[in-house]
């Protein structure tokens, strides 16, 4: 095709519009009456002449009348079942059924004139396929295609079969110049042509292919040569699935492909699969088109294709979905070994496995950690070919290459990022990732040494103890960094105030370099800039949503006073505040806020009756505009730098004359900063009232500002003039100008324009509030996107609403009155407005940066000499200047990076589904190769159940891993013996889940698999409980032969080793307890001869017992030590709830009652008997009676001391009535029943 100009596609794209405009009212009219007659009834004669190739509209305009009545879907037939769609059912059928005889009837008649083979002689003459009107011909091929498939096809009831080709169609089809038209027809659909060609087509490219194959497979099922068909494919296939830039058309033919094959012929399948495979280190080779390369690991890429859709280019997304359909579609045979020869047309699979491992291995990395993540289609189709082959039994899975491919995969997987290489791993989209897990469970299916190599790796993730422990209802992607790429800022209480200067100033990128390039050594407020570079470090690099600002308040001081997190602060107070500090760190840090910050303004006042002018200049860092009685920031300033005459009564006095004159007064804009910050006087105090109140009415701002209206040089053009003049005499005088007078040479410059970057709004009262920013990204390419920082939250923001937004005004509403039955406007006002403004200087359109390739050098040396202040490099549409972090920054940050991105990593449901298979469907495949492998799977099922599963926030699975662990233990004894021998040895797990744990039902869960594993193991340990109990022997060897005992040892020995400090945790503790004494009597014989009974009293009481046994009868002393130390049932701020220790005095009634010798008399060991008996005024007794525990055990534990022992009853009966009384007396109820 002849090279089209510029121009001339413009012209061409224009015309084929108005072709398709003039095409559509023609087809909003009635058919031609003449045509319509004429392919009703249809002659020999007429036909070559009504359907015309020469005139693509014509013959577009005669298939459109054809493709109507041969189809049952035309105009005519829609506005007929539109008036009978009020019939029954039975008349609608019958109307089908005759609509659809007509039909056919039609479609015999046109063969039977020869236009069926009219239109066969159309498509083989090719004369559709000309270069030339290639849009209107190519939809002329494509409905043509569509008309031979349907007319010449037979009637077929049943939907899902292949349909036949009427014989008249099979008797004119040629094998050889059938083909070659169809292959030829093919060729030229995948040929790459420019995009803006197709825009305005009714098909397209792909129609074309989807009923070209359509025919080639419906051929070839229905008596042609499928083979030859498939081979003479052998030019077209690749083109079509790889090369086409048409995703639709990529998609047809790998459709279209995958049917040809279907039926399972290997003749036809093999070959097909060895032609594609030829293919594959190109397909391999590719990239996604449009990737984005960004300058830092958290830059996003804006350019996405549309969700859910292919971009536009050559992509091997459908050549690996048929690949893959091929590989399942090949017999058996052909993956034994030895089964692949030359003559037999399929490749040899283990070297293709090969293949794919090293191209996988070499491949880069290419999938950004971006929200959403766009998917590596080269990668992702690799991996599922891979896992394809290796569902099926290859040498490949077993050798040494398949243990490296397992290594490598699990690499793609896990791979922790670091400073050096940001972008690990290389699977981070959802697809691909899923796609390695596939992988990495064919790899270890039916192979035990993949299966272990793999489980130890595993279970390096799931290692328990204290240097991986996960909070609790952790999900680390709601904890990332936004989608936009930025962190926020944590609100300890009321912080907003700070949290919005800190992001304003972060998003200055000349602030930020400088901040973090600072020396804190050097600085003055050493502290407070050191927590403002790990501030702004953390930001930059930190993976996580926000940062928690609370040691920066701890050092930073504000009216000499640290910050107080919990009390609210005005912004523009701590902004100038700030900044001040700022300005005393360092010289740069006083240069940069200098230039960024600080402007002047002159205080003129000229005298009308002398010469003489008076002049103050004074700093300022905002701006305080007046918003009552002010409608936008143009009237405020006005009020600013508005003229006042000073005469009569309120003369000036000339310091030169020393008399009184007339004169004006005139504030005005001497040197503009770079950075222009408003603030806009929402506060006011109502002298009536004697309240401070804020002012809600509308003010608005512009998004550009034009500050020449309000500068001296607009003002005081006279004043101005001459001091340029005195300034240039000085320069002349002095050949080497000073730095200084350099810089402040910058308040003559000729440009005023400002933009908009940044906007604090307040919402709320004067009396409270809060605040949150809208602020321009102007950093690389994203210049007019704007950013809602509200605290942790960051977010993308229209700009369109910052008027709805920050204008403040009225808001209008609809109420309903009842009264009048009617819907009524409601105003109000609107309590978010602007509090806060930050205008940036822009340069002069002449003097911005272009895509020329301009040096940085004379970008800046353009900027200084345009800029009101030039001592920084003015272009705001430059990319941030390049930071390098402190290591020990870096190092600190990346350190928690590593961690929370593998912890990213492994809380997702598609890692969960993948443990999942490899705890349960994997080892169900190795038991009969490696028997053993059923305690292993056990371990990987209980370490990652226990140290991950149960601290995910989303686990919807929780009950399938309980049965699935809980069937694990059922068939593996040695892995209930490990389970409980493990914690026996290690307390990390009964202490974190049984104890620490607040989610009850985890800790509920966590009591009946343990009860669960004991009672599985009873029958074989029970006799081992009392091994070694013979007379006189130590009992703290007692129970060692077990690890049922030992584990129970251990629940003991929690209540001395951090227990009371989680007694809202405890019921599930002391049931298990109880539960496991109430199983047998070798149980409660262990529990007292471990002196259980002493332990729970120690530990309810108290360390201190011998305080307690030291305290008098008295209940009234009792009662007064009991608050102190002697009946502590509280640990740092934790009230004791009653249920929590319900079972703990119904284990120690339990115990009591197995404690009985044949006599039935107490038979206690001296430890308890001491603890229950022999401390003085019943402490055990009397304080959970007073505590309300359970009173219905407290009395079963009284009568069970009581029981034949009169006295001892009689000293209980006595301490209770002596309590009751005391209590009677200071109005204290005493919960005795």
């Amino acid at each position: 095709m002849a090279t089209i100009l510029p121009q001339e596609l413009v012209m061409h794209t224009k015309a084929q519009l108005l072709s398709r405009r003039v095409w559509d009212i023609l087809q909003a009219v009635p058919n031609n009456p003449t045509l319509l007659e004429a392919f009703q009834n249809p002659s020999e004669s007429k036909l070559p002449e009504l359907l015309d190739p020469t005139s693509p509209q014509k013959l577009m305009y005669s298939l459109h009348i054809i493709d109507k009545l041969s189809s049952n879907n035309s105009g005519a037939t829609n506005v007929k079942e539109n008036t009978v769609s009020t019939l029954s059912p039975l008349v609608t059928n019958d109307k089908n059924e005759e609509e659809k005889a007509a039909v056919e009837n039609w479609n015999e008649l046109f063969i039977k004139k020869g236009g069926l083979r009219l239109l066969y002689d159309i498509m083989m003459s090719g004369v559709l396929q000309r270069n030339d009107d290639t849009e209107w011909r190519q939809d002329c091929l494509a409905l043509l295609l569509q008309l031979l498939c349907r007319i010449g096809t037979l009637p077929s009831t049943d939907p899902a079969q292949t349909p036949k080709l009427h014989p008249s169609l099979l008797s004119l089809m040629s094998v050889e110049e059938t083909t070659e038209r169809l292959i030829s027809i093919l060729c030229e659909a995948a040929t790459l042509k420019e995009p803006t060609t197709y825009k305005t087509g009714f098909w397209g490219r792909a129609q074309v292919v989807q009923h070209a194959m359509r025919m080639c497979v419906w051929w070839a099922r229905g008596g042609g040569d499928a083979v030859a068909l498939a081979w003479s494919l052998r030019r077209a296939a690749p083109r079509l699935l790889l090369d086409d830039a048409d995703p639709a058309v990529r998609r047809e033919a790998g459709s279209a492909l995958y049917r040809l094959c279907a039926g399972g012929e290997v003749a036809v399948l093999a070959p097909l699969l060895q032609l594609l495979l030829q293919h594959l280190p190109r397909a391999a080779d590719m990239r996604p088109h449009h990737t984005h390369h960004p300058h830092h690991h958290h830059d996003v890429a804006h350019h996405h294709a549309e969700e859910g859709k292919e971009p536009y280019g050559p992509a091997c997304r459908d050549y690996f979905w048929l690949v893959c359909r091929l590989i399942d579609g090949l017999p058996e045979d052909f993956f034994k070994e030895g089964a692949t020869s030359e003559d037999s047309g399929a490749p040899d699979l283990n070297e293709l496995c090969e293949q794919i491992r090293a191209s996988l291995e070499k491949r880069e990395i290419i999938e950004r950690r971006t929200e959403p993540c766009s998917p590596d289609d080269g990668l992702f189709g690799q991996l599922s070919l891979l896992t394809h082959l290796l569902k099926h039994p290859l040498r490949f899975k077993m050798s040494d290459q398949g243990t490296r491919t397992l290594e490598m995969v699990f690499g793609f997987l896990f791979d922790v990022p670091n400073p050096e290489n940001r972008n690990l791993p290389k699977c981070k989209s959802q697809k691909s990732r899923s796609a390695a897990y596939d992988l990495l469970v064919e790899l270890v299916r039916g192979a035990p040494d993949n299966y272990m190599v793999l489980h130890n790796k595993l279970m390096e993730h799931h290692k328990p103890g204290p240097q991986s422990s996960y909070p609790w209802d952790y999900w680390p992607a709601e904890e990332s960094r936004s989608e936009c790429g930025y962190v926020g800022l944590t609100n300890l209480g009321a912080t907003c105030y700070m949290a919005s200067c800190m992001q304003h100033l972060y998003m200055m990128p000349q602030a930020r370099a400088a901040l973090l390039q600072a020396d804190p050594a050097a600085s003055r407020h050493s502290a407070t800039l050191h927590e403002m570079q790990r501030m702004f470090a953390y930001l930059m690099e930190s993976e996580r949503k926000a940062y928690n600002p609370r040691s920066f308040c701890k050092v930073y001081q504000m009216d000499h006073q640290p910050l107080n997190t919990g009390e609210q602060k005005d912004m523009a107070e701590f902004f100038i505040d700030l900044v001040s500090k700022l300005e005393e760190m360092t010289p740069e840090l006083k240069k940069l806020v200098k230039t960024l910050f600080c402007g002047v303004l002159s205080n003129n006042v000229v005298s009308l009756d002398c010469p003489h002018v008076s002049r103050t200049l004074e700093e300022f860092y905002t701006v305080r505009c007046q918003v009552a009685d002010m409608r936008n920031l143009h009237q405020s300033l006005d009020e600013v730098t508005v003229k006042d005459t000073l005469e009569g009564d309120n003369c000036y006095t000339c310091s030169h004359c020393s008399a009184k004159v007339r004169a004006e007064k005139r504030a005005c804009f001497k040197k503009l900063p770079r950075i222009l910050c408003f603030n806009t006087m929402r506060y006011t105090f109502n002298m009536l009232t004697m309240l401070k109140e804020k002012v809600n009415t509308h003010f608005s701002f512009p998004m550009r500002l034009d500050m020449s209206g309000y500068v001296e040089k607009h003002l005081m053009p006279a004043q101005y003039q001459e001091e340029k003049n005195k300034l240039a005499e000085k320069k002349e005088g002095d050949a080497s100008p000073t730095a200084a007078e350099v810089e402040d040479n910058s308040e003559f410059e000729e440009h005023y324009e400002y933009e908009l970057i940044g906007v604090t709004v307040h919402t709320g009262t004067a009396d409270g509030g809060h605040y949150y920013s809208f602020i321009r990204d102007r950093e690389h390419d994203h210049h007019d996107r704007w950013l809602l920082f509200n605290d942790a939250e960051v977010k993308p923001f229209d700009p369109a609403h910052i008027a709805a937004e920050c204008f403040g005004g009225e808001m209008t509403s609809k109420t309903y009155d009842s009264v009048t039955d009617k819907f009524m406007d409601f105003s109000f006002e609107k309590t978010n407005s602007a509090y806060m403004l930050f205008y940036e200087w822009s340069p002069p359109r002449s003097h911005r940066g272009s895509d020329c390739g301009l040096q940085e050098e004379a970008q800046s040396s353009t900027a200084e000499e345009t800029s009101p202040s030039s001592s920084v490099e003015r272009r705001s549409s430059d990319s941030s200047p390049t930071i390098k972090l402190p290591p020990d920054l870096l190092k600190w940050i990346w350190d928690d990076n590593m961690q929370f991105l593998h912890d990213k990593n492994i809380f997702q449901h598609a890692y969960f589904t993948f443990m999942g298979q490899m705890c349960s469907s994997v080892p169900q495949s190795l038991m009969t190769l490696r028997p053993e492998v059923t305690e292993v799977a056990a371990r990987l099922s209980t370490s990652f159940f226990i140290e991950t599963f149960i601290h995910a926030k989303e686990k919807p699975t929780m009950v399938s891993w309980v049965e699935l662990v809980t069937k694990q233990f059922n068939a593996s004894a040695a892995a209930s013996e490990w389970f409980l021998g493990h914690m026996a040895d290690d307390t990390w797990w009964p202490m974190q889940v049984l104890i620490k744990c607040p989610n009850q039902m985890v800790r509920q869960m966590f009591q009946r698999l343990c009860m669960h594993v004991i009672q599985r193991l009873r029958s074989s340990h029970c006799a081992l409980y009392l091994q070694g109990m013979e007379e006189g022997e130590d009992t703290s060897k007692l129970g060692e032969a077990s690890c049922v005992t030992r584990f129970i040892r251990m629940l003991l020995s929690l209540m001395e080793n951090g227990a009371r400090s989680h007694l809202r945790h405890l019921t599930e503790y002391f049931s298990l307890l109880y539960e496991f004494s109430k199983m047998g009597e070798e149980e409660g014989k262990f529990m007292l001869r471990i002196n259980a009974i002493s332990s729970m009293v120690n530990f309810y009481l108290g360390q201190n017992s011998a305080a307690v046994s030291c305290q008098t009868d008295s209940p009234t002393e009792e009662a007064g030590g009991s608050g102190s130390g002697s009946t502590t049932a509280e640990s740092g701020g934790d009230k004791l709830r009653p249920g929590a220790l319900d079972k703990m005095v119904a284990l120690v009634a339990g115990l009591l009652e197995r404690s009985r010798d044949a006599a039935g008399h107490l038979a206690l060991l001296e430890p308890d008997a001491r603890a229950l008996l022999h401390a003085k005024g019943f402490p055990f007794i009397y304080q959970q009676t007073r505590d309300c525990l359970n009173l219905q055990q407290t009395r079963s534990l009284i009568f069970a001391l009581c029981r034949w022992n009169e006295p001892l009853a009689q000293k209980i009966v006595n301490m209770i009535f002596q309590a009751i009384a005391k209590h009677s007396e200071t109005n204290s109820d005493l919960p005795i029943e």
